[in-house]
């Protein structure tokens, strides 16, 4: 069986087979070039073991390795070269990275098809002319009277086929050299549509629209546009006449597409500034910042009706537009759709729509109009005072119910004879008793108006010709009586009494007998919405005795409860002596609403309270015993032995500061420490918790676990090494009792003593001291965390070194072992050599480098034949590395002091 593959850029070429084939044929004939006449080392590692021979090229440049293959993976290395193959006898998995090879050729006697028999080179006329001789490419366009060589794609690509297709054999069933589109790439850099983008891609590659070769239509596509596109889009198939122009200008879809685009929609610009391209003047003010993109009104491609549009574009403008055509009353303009009275294009909707009233209706010569208005002159842009555009509730396209004379067209019966001419009434209240009673009952009843009604000026609260509100106000309840009371307004923080939504519910609207106008007196009013707080309790708070208004705000006030004041306790507290906060308490956040613990009325025990400390307490926060095996035995005490129910000091509301309240059981642990640890000042629940936790001693955590919730900077961290005695417990080296001590740290000796209590002392033996000993451990040692070995200060191993040692100085190549830290070469504490290396010279090089066959060496007959500017030894002793390379940093490569030709030269005369 013989394979071709494409070649590789080396001195040994394999063509064939290409690397992970997949084989049927146990036989295999393996063909490659070498330099003429040079052997080749080839091995083969399959399952049995490795065999390996040699081939030489002695076929012009060509060589053959004839081999039967085991099944599965069979491994080969020809010379540089690396050639896997897998035997699929059907009864192992093929690997999924292995796939079927595909040949150009059948057997050898066919490469003179191509190839010249004598020197094999491409047969003479070279590409494209020898692969034309099989392969016939033609235009696919009856109209292209363009030969294919003059087209560009075919001069840069086509007329060299080697630059897509592999010559011999490939994995690709058309022998090409990548995946489709990763080919076409390599030329094409700048295409960068993604197959989630343009799914064409995914299917079948560029050529899914482009003719890899030639197809005589621009850019190579199979077929001109639109119709290449209109094989997978749909868009644009309909009568042309009815159609988006651009789809058959020059550029036809890829006027506004660019199919190798990475955006939504293959967009060459995002919408509306594509649009805008083309429609400027069309939207020069725009529909409002709530329309997003043309399209949501508009179809790019089809239309059926003016503007790309659906044959009714009324119910496009719904979608945004909810409840324009709901109501009693429907405009019938709006049957014939929005476009008749709105301008979709332009923000100053409203202009328009006031000037196309007149467009329908007669304003100056309708006599029935002008009658229904009372023969009033309509001037342009009033009729939306009254009139909603699109619907109506009332059985009329007005805004609200109107007033009987407005309703019947007779004005004159307020207005007067004349009223055609002004409109001006001069008695207004006078009018209104004409039908209304209001101030005849009032004085019959003994009653007190209303100032409104005192004054005549019923048009303060009213509307007298429509309103959609009861009996004709001119708005809400709230806000027509809050124009003069203030009470009706809700500052911010408060809410409003659901009553005082309707106030007429608790106040007669024109006057009356009783203070502020109510119907009934307090609590009696109270009383018909809400449940009596008194009934059935034994002693009710005394409040109710001075009734519901003592501590509520009929209109507005603080929930629950609607309480009056500037604060949800304000009413509280005018009567209990509730203590003020004082410096350094803060507010329980209960207590910001007395009700949360205490009933207003009088339910529940002492103090009116829901319960009794502590299942008072546990309704909002958990039991701080439960699940502890020592709990603090002042919880058998209650909670308020230790917390205030109102205020108190830091965030658990405590009684008193903290120090003072524990010390008020607690003999004082710092008393006669010479130095008390700083949570022990005042911070005793840093280290305690005061409800229970480990053993007798309540300690919120056990070993280093406690100390890091203050020393968080001394614990474990990502690349640092924790010192072995600060992971086990933090007193082997800090000694106190746990509320103080002696000395910095509270350590139980100085460093160096406490440090050589388990390391041996680095200052014993023979050689000289580093002189960071005399300054201490410390200098260079972290005694809690630090990086790797030696617990180092700093985040990389040799930064404490550089603090004294300015070994590097930003030149470009570093010595590699300085990433593990400079003692991999140097002692840290003392060496009996210079510089304090490890080992002696070129020895301390070979624990990393292997010098075998390259021992720099120089006996007498070398020296005199290469004589030098420098002296060499002539004993055939080793010359130090240190004196071609710098150990730590250099400017060369391989660390070379200086550049290599002049660093031979200064020994050898070349």
């Amino acid at each position: 069986m013989l394979l071709w593959a494409g070649s590789a850029p080396a001195a040994v070429r394999v063509l064939t087979p290409p690397d992970r084939a997949v084989l049927t044929d146990a036989s295999l004939l393996i063909l490659g070039t070498a330099p003429r006449g040079e052997t080749v080392p080839w091995s083969v590692r399959a399952a049995s073991g490795t065999t390996s021979e040699s081939v030489k090229a002695d076929w012009g440049d060509l060589f053959e390795i004839f081999v039967i293959l085991e099944p599965g993976l069979n491994e080969f290395r020809i010379g540089d070269q690396r050639l896997r193959v897998f035997l699929d006898d059907g009864t192992r998995p093929v690997p999924p990275e292995f796939r079927p090879a595909r040949t150009h050729a059948g057997d050898v006697s066919r490469c003179v098809d191509c190839h010249d028999r004598l020197s094999m080179e491409v047969a003479a006329g070279g590409y494209p002319g020898v692969c034309l001789s099989c392969h016939v490419v033609v235009s696919t366009n009856p109209q292209n009277k363009t030969p294919a060589q003059d087209t560009p794609h075919f001069r840069k690509a086509v007329a060299n086929c080697g630059r897509c297709h592999e010559p011999h054999a490939a994995l690709d069933p058309k022998l090409l050299r990548a995946p489709g589109p990763d080919l076409c790439r390599t030329c094409h850099p700048d295409r960068t549509v993604s197959e989630t983008t343009h799914p064409a891609l995914a299917d079948e590659g560029c050529a899914a629209c482009h003719d890899s070769h030639y197809s005589g239509y621009p850019k190579e596509l199979h077929k001109p546009l639109p119709d290449q596109c209109q094989d997978c889009h749909d868009e644009g198939t309909g009568d042309r006449r009815r159609l988006h122009p651009p789809l058959f200008g020059k550029r036809s879809c890829a006027t506004c597409h660019d199919p190798h685009a990475d955006t939504p929609g293959l967009l060459v610009e995002a919408v509306p500034g594509l649009c805008l391209n083309c429609h400027g003047p069309v939207v020069e003010h725009g529909h409002g910042e709530e329309l997003s993109a043309c399209t949501d009104c508009h179809d790019p491609h089809d239309r059926t009706d003016r503007g790309l549009l659906a044959a009714d574009p009324s119910p496009r403008c719904r979608e945004c537009h909810e409840g324009i055509d709901q109501g009693n009353t429907v405009h019938p303009a709006l049957e014939e759709g929005c476009q008749g009275c709105h301008d979709p294009h332009a923000d100053d909707n409203r202009a328009k729509a006031r000037a196309s009233c007149a467009g329908c209706h007669d304003l100056a010569g309708d006599e029935e109009l002008s009658a229904l208005h009372g023969g009033l002159s309509i001037p342009p842009g009033a009729c939306s005072r009254c009139h909603p555009p699109h619907t109506a509730a009332e059985d009329r396209l007005v805004k609200g119910r109107l007033h009987p004379p407005v309703a019947k067209g007779k004005c004159t019966v307020c207005h007067g004879g004349g009223a055609e001419r002004s409109v001006k009434v001069a008695d207004p209240a006078a009018r209104c008793r004409m039908c209304h009673s209001f101030e005849k009952d009032l004085r019959d009843a003994g009653a007190t108006p209303h100032d409104p009604v005192a004054e005549g000026d019923c048009t303060a609260c009213h509307d007298p010709h429509m309103s959609d509100r009861p009996a004709f106000l001119k708005g809400p309840q709230p806000e027509v009586c809050g124009a003069c009371h203030e009470e009706a307004e809700v500052p911010k923080g408060r809410a409003r009494h659901p009553a005082a939504e309707t106030c007429t519910d608790c106040h007669a609207a024109h006057g009356g007998t009783k203070r502020a106008f109510l119907a009934t007196a307090p609590p009696d009013l109270c009383l018909d919405c809400h449940d009596d707080p008194a009934e059935g309790l034994a002693e009710p708070h005394p409040a109710l005795e001075e009734g519901c208004l003592s501590c509520h705000d009929p209109h507005r006030g603080f929930r629950p409860g609607y309480t009056k004041g500037e604060a949800p306790w304000a009413a509280c507290r005018d009567c209990h002596e509730v203590p003020a906060l004082t410096a350094g308490t803060t507010l329980h956040t209960a207590a910001e609403t007395c009700s949360n613990c205490h009933d207003p009325h009088g339910r529940g025990g002492p103090r009116y309270l829901e319960a009794q400390p502590p299942d008072l307490c546990l309704g909002c926060h958990d039991d701080p015993a439960e699940g502890v095996e020592d709990p603090h035995p002042a919880l058998e005490d209650g909670c308020l032995v230790c917390h205030s129910p109102h205020e108190g000091f830091g965030g658990a509301a405590l009684v008193q500061p903290q120090r003072e309240l524990c010390l008020g059981c607690h003999d004082d642990p710092a008393e006669g420490l010479p130095k008390p640890h700083a949570p022990a000042r005042d911070r005793c629940a840093g280290c305690h918790d005061p409800h229970g936790d480990v053993g007798r001693t309540l300690l919120r955590g056990d070993g280093p676990a406690l100390c890091l919730r203050c020393h968080a900077d001394k614990g474990p961290a990502a690349g640092l090494a924790v010192h072995p005695p600060a992971e086990e417990d933090c007193t082997n080296c800090h000694r106190m009792s746990g509320h103080g001590g002696e000395g910095t740290g509270f350590l139980a000796q100085t460093p160096p003593d406490l440090c050589l209590e388990c390391h041996d002392d680095p200052r014993e033996g023979a050689g000289e001291l580093h002189p960071a000993l005399e300054e201490g451990c410390l200098v260079c040692h972290d005694p809690h965390r630090g990086t790797k070995p030696g617990l180092l200060t700093g985040v990389e191993p040799n930064a404490p070194c550089l603090e004294c040692h300015e070994v590097l100085t930003g030149k470009p190549v570093v010595h590699g072992a300085l990433a593990d830290g400079c003692s991999t070469c140097h002692d840290p504490h003392r060496a009996d050599r210079e510089h304090q290396l490890r080992t002696p010279g070129n020895a301390l090089c070979r624990t990393c480098h292997d010098l075998s066959g390259h021992a720099h060496t120089v006996d007498a007959a070398r020296g005199e034949r290469f004589p030098g500017s420098r002296a060499f030894p002539t004993d055939g002793a080793e010359y130090r590395c240190t004196g071609c390379h710098a150990p730590h940093e250099a400017d060369e490569k391989g660390l070379f002091v200086r550049p290599r030709a002049q660093l031979c030269q200064e020994c050898h005369q070349i």
